[in-house]
């Protein structure tokens, strides 16, 4: 009896499988499916055809093999299933050509219950480990954990913790909420299960998450209570943060942040790293899955795991050539190994992750590392920042730039880059002092109307001078609010009209000295005037003659003003 598996994705293999073979997938050439990524083993896991169907084995992998978002170490594969390998993603679909196979049973291991291919096939199995199994009937009694997890719990109990919730899972290792029964104290604790299949290094990695974060005591960094050893578990006691990591934030918005919650979020990012910087410690994984945001809207750097101490180099658990990080997240350096980055690949990780809140997606989605470096040498795709200020679109330029020497040098370099930004938004001078409380008292759009009259000669016009970035500033919030109306323009030498429908100029008209410019050429001019006044007024708007996306245009403007071109 044969299996016919494919495997589709970043990489695709079609292969026949009689009972006994196997095939290979890794970075090396000479695997049977061959992935082109550097967070891939040479050989990354196998797919076996024996006696109870495919199963995937993970081969000792740097990273680890994944299905369905679970770490595994052996899993049954079925068709549907999804297989992630570094930062590679195959779905899998699974022929048979004997359909009696799909009789073939487990027994489930809390109840010996048999349990056929077909229940498999439901979605309903929980796999334990290995060949071990629960039927849907015992998951229902036990929903929340598994028999692993139940040991862990239980060994935490033993040290006097009672386990209430699982929180999430971090890397591979989980977080559970729990209270500390002798003082009645909520906290969380991370994990890390002991066994064979877990490797010195990667206890290393956890023991040094704890070592390394435990030195800083800072509001925007997860406090480190205790670390201990027990019986089989090695584990980790820290400040319970409740809410959700940025993330879960920006996907539940489903799209992207307002740009007062991501400077405020990125503040109190950059002001953790500085602190870290200051004790010679780099985080070297800063993303969104690594902040967790409160609900008063405080930011918290989570997950050391990847942190290094640049100070006591002999705690170095890096390798040579190792790459460790986020591949959409990480700055070039790491990409060819991990050692030679310092402290401003975590400003990268700040400029990816401040992208991320405003574009709704990384910086780069490459999985390839050739293609990723191509992509990091580009810059990130800017046109996706719409609506968003161009200072702040100029700092995250700067942060995701290739080279470490042209980014921001410092955290405090940042802070100060995003404290002028508030002040160009408010109207209000920010220092560190008063910068959070800016970022919370207005939501954006009042912000930029409270500089502005309203209009006694139209109802819900708005009038207003321009000097230096005023006239910008309101457009941005025009494109970004997606508004409809008619902007006037007076300048020293011209008078002109832009018409805009949802957020987009459709057609334009200034009449200069040397004669009248319409349409795209029109409003470019417009936007070079160093000076005058502006009205906007909310009507409907004229039949499109252009269609002018205006942060592009406002880039380019901005530009030729800067460089002295009329």
């Amino acid at each position: 009896m044969a299996a016919v598996v494919t495997l589709a994705g970043t990489a695709y293999g079609n292969f026949i499988l009689e009972r006994g073979d196997s095939v290979t997938i890794g970075r090396s050439l000479q695997a049977d499916l061959s992935v082109d990524d550097l967070r891939v083993s040479r050989r990354h896991c196998s797919i076996e055809h024996g006696p109870h169907g495919l199963t995937l084995k993970n081969l000792r992998s740097a990273n680890g093999t994944y299905v369905n978002g679970q770490r595994v170490e052996t899993a049954l594969l079925r068709s549907g299933d999804r297989v992630t390998v570094g930062s590679a993603e195959l779905q899998v679909k699974v022929d048979y050509d004997d359909e009696d196979h799909l009789d073939n049973s487990h027994l489930c291991e809390s109840c010996g219950r048999s349990i056929s291919l077909m229940t498999f096939a439901e979605g309903e199995v929980v796999q334990l480990e290995g060949s071990r199994f629960v039927c849907p009937q015992c998951q229902a009694m036990t929903p929340e954990f598994s028999l692993v997890e139940l040991d862990v719990i239980g060994v935490l109990a033993e040290e006097g913790f009672e386990v209430l919730e699982k929180l999430s899972v971090s890397g591979v290792v989980p977080i559970y909420r729990a209270r500390k029964t002798a003082l009645d104290q909520i906290v969380a604790i991370k994990a890390l299960p002991l066994s064979a299949i877990v490797s010195r290094k990667k206890i290393s990695r956890f023991a040094q998450e704890a070592k390394v974060q435990a030195r800083l005591r800072h509001r925007n960094i997860v406090s480190i209570y205790d670390v201990r050893k027990a019986r089989d578990l090695v584990y980790i006691v820290m400040e319970l943060i409740e809410g959700e990591t940025l993330l879960h934030m920006i996907e539940r918005t489903g799209s992207r942040l307002a740009v007062k919650d991501t400077l405020r979020t990125g503040y109190h990012v950059a002001r953790a790293l500085a602190h870290a910087a200051g004790r010679g410690i780099i985080h070297r994984d800063v993303k969104p899955s690594n902040i967790m945001v409160g609900p008063d809207r405080e930011a918290k750097l989570i997950d050391f795991g990847l942190g290094k101490n640049l100070r006591d180099m002999t705690l170095s658990i890096t390798s040579d050539g190792e790459t460790l990080g986020t591949l959409g997240y990480m700055a070039p350096e790491q990409l060819g190994g991990a050692k030679e980055a310092d402290h401003r690949a975590d400003i990268y990780g700040l400029g990816a992750t401040l992208y991320h809140c405003l574009a709704g997606r990384p910086p780069f989605d490459s999985v390839a590392l050739h293609e990723l470096r191509e992509a990091q040498a580009k810059g990130p795709a800017l046109d996706l920042l719409t609506g968003v200020p161009l200072n702040l679109v100029t700092l995250i330029a700067r942060c995701l730039h290739a080279d470490p020497e042209r980014r921001p040098q410092t955290a405090e370099e940042a802070m100060r880059a995003l404290e002028s930004i508030t002040s160009d938004i408010t109207g209000i001078d920010a220092t560190p002092q008063n910068v959070e409380f800016l970022l919370r008292i207005q939501d954006e759009e009042a912000d930029l109307l409270q500089t502005w009259r309203s209009s006694n000669k139209r109802s819900s016009s708005f009038m207003g001078s321009f000097s230096e970035n005023e006239l910008i500033e309101f457009l941005q919030m025009v494109e970004f609010n997606q508004k409809t109306g008619t902007l006037r323009v007076t300048a020293p030498m011209i008078r002109g009209t832009a018409y805009v429908a949802r957020g987009v100029v459709v057609a334009a008209e200034v009449r200069t000295a040397e004669g009248v410019l319409t349409d795209e050429a029109g409003f470019l001019h417009l936007l070079r005037q160093p000076r005058g006044d502006f009205e906007f007024t909310p009507e409907s708007p004229i039949r499109m003659r252009c269609r002018v996306r205006i942060s592009p245009a406002l880039l380019d403007a901005v530009r030729l003003r800067d460089e002295g071109r009329p």
